[in-house]
């Protein structure tokens, strides 16, 4: 059998717990309520199910562009965004609703590409604060931004911006 300890402040454990409690100071805290003998209690919480969700070679037809030329003929651009976050609840509940849905995060970035934009760092950014608005609890995220055959005066595939936040 394996030993698990609970961590609690203030509170001394003369009982050999068998329970694991992992504390977090950041992201959504899931609550385990632990009897002990003698009608003690405590909350512990659940451990974390840490994981990534990523999208992967998006790709749309914008304006964006520090030229007028880009503004006005439009490119090529291709998406890339992984996002960390706590799949514990939809882990254990097989449920749309207790994780991040992908079909969301690509309607995000589809409104964020028909916003004409200067510099793809500002594309990145507005991703990922809209990503952040809709989903609070996400622990990271990480948005590559690439635009094909960029006008920089000679041969090059793509010119790419990564940011996280």
């Amino acid at each position: 059998m394996n030993r698990k300890y609970c961590h609690a402040k203030n509170f001394k454990l003369i009982l050999q717990l068998e329970i694991f409690c992992l504390y977090q100071d950041h992201g959504v805290r899931n609550e385990v309520l632990v009897k002990y003998p003698n009608s003690l209690t405590h909350k512990c919480l659940k451990p974390k199910i840490m994981g990534t969700i990523a999208l992967e070679g998006l790709e749309f037809f914008a304006y964006h562009g520090a030229f007028a030329e880009e503004q006005k003929i439009g490119n090529r651009y291709q998406i890339d965004i992984q996002i960390t976050t706590n799949l514990s609840g939809a882990a254990e509940t097989d449920k749309l609703k207790d994780t991040v849905n992908y079909g969301d995060i690509y309607q995000i970035i589809s409104d964020v590409m028909k916003i004409k934009s200067k510099l793809l760092e500002y594309i990145a950014q507005t991703i990922i604060s809209s990503v952040r608005e809709r989903y609070p609890t996400i622990e990271k995220i990480e948005v590559a931004v690439s635009k094909f055959n960029p006008p920089i005066g000679g041969v090059c595939t793509r010119a790419k911006v990564t940011l996280v936040g």
